[in-house]
């Protein structure tokens, strides 16, 4: 069932990649393929020796849905990040070109890092030239007039597999033009990854679960092993993460509900204050050339107790060094 959805969800990319480049290619024709969604629930009575129980289960259904099959020639080359968990770069490579020569497209992943998409984008957009597809890790609203308007294809995505998650659709819709200049497949939040024994040892079994926390346990771990926290404040995504973070829980706002810039606030500078606070007591000036692998290679190296992260800072370690990853918590 996931290989399914997978493939049909880079039919829906593809799809993105055909409408970049292909001026004067022939359409592409359609094929009309069954595959299983989330159906019925039904409740079931099951009888388990001799007792009878009584089950909530999800019936799959079968629908027909239309498959674009493109013409001969048809080329498509995905830019993308290296990806913080490299099996995955391993994974994907090699599922783009099968699922090509599956359906007669040419298929070849970029990988470049992370922080280098922006001004490739920019030079593709610039050229009128690059790739088909460029895939971001962030919301690239500065970049809407230069990309295609997506919109009939979300609206297809929508049809296949049911509404988007409000933060995919807010990433990629822009009300202020009724357009849909990306399609997003989903999101991941940014928790808390913290080093246990370190923050049992200070007084946090469960590691920290506010800003004071935070600030409190982590004075005292840097203070007695020397480690300290990776809260990037740089011109980067976690260290935009984290910031907007802290500005939120303390009040403050970038913009009202008015659209109107109200980042000039008690609030804002209540926020800053603290921030400033919890560099100079738990952190060190490497956070200011923080890049978006700064944090997982820090936590992995054992050089940091606690960093906002994605699930791939975990991940990394779990096959190399296991008792490592074991001694990784999470919290908001």
């Amino acid at each position: 069932m996931k290989s399914v959805r997978l493939e049909l969800l880079f039919v829906v990319l593809v799809v993105v990649a055909l409408m970049m480049t292909a001026c004067g290619t022939a359409p592409p024709e359609t094929q009309i393929v069954t595959v299983e969604v989330p159906g019925e629930t039904i409740i079931e009575t099951v009888e388990v020796e001799g007792e009878t129980i009584i089950e909530t289960v999800e019936v799959p259904v079968e629908v027909q849905v239309e498959v674009e099959q493109y013409p001969e020639g048809t080329e498509l080359n995905i830019l993308q990040w290296s990806h913080f968990v490299p099996q995955y770069d391993t994974w994907i490579d090699p599922f783009a070109e099968a699922w090509g020569d599956a359906n007669g497209v040419d298929v070849t992943v970029d990988h470049i890092a992370l922080g280098e998409l922006p001004a490739a984008l920019t030079a593709a957009i610039d050229a009128g030239d690059g790739p088909s597809l460029v895939e971001m890790v962030f919301a690239p609203g500065q970049f809407v007039e230069g990309v295609h308007d997506l919109t009939d294809l979300n609206m297809k995505a929508v049809e296949m597999f049911g509404p988007q998650a409000p933060p995919c659709a807010a990433s990629s819709y822009l009300p202020e033009t009724d357009t849909w200049y990306g399609y997003c497949p989903g999101w991941i939040p940014d928790p808390a990854n913290y080093v246990r024994d370190k923050w049992e040892a200070v007084g946090f079994p469960n590691g920290p679960t506010t800003w004071d926390d935070l600030l409190v346990g982590g004075t005292a771990i840097k203070d007695q092993f020397g480690l300290p926290l990776g809260l990037g404040m740089s011109p980067e995504l976690d260290s935009r993460l984290a910031m907007r973070a802290i500005i939120w829980s303390h009040g403050g706002s970038v913009q009202d509900e008015n659209e109107c810039v109200v980042l000039n606030s008690p609030e804002t500078i209540e926020a800053v204050n603290f921030a400033a606070d919890l560099y100079q007591n738990t952190m060190t000036e490497e956070v200011f050339a923080w890049t978006p692998a700064s944090n997982n290679q820090g936590l992995i190296a054992g050089e940091l107790s606690y960093i906002l992260n994605s699930l791939s800072a975990y991940r990394s370690p779990q096959d190399i060094d296991p008792e490592a990853a074991d001694n990784i918590g999470f919290g908001p």
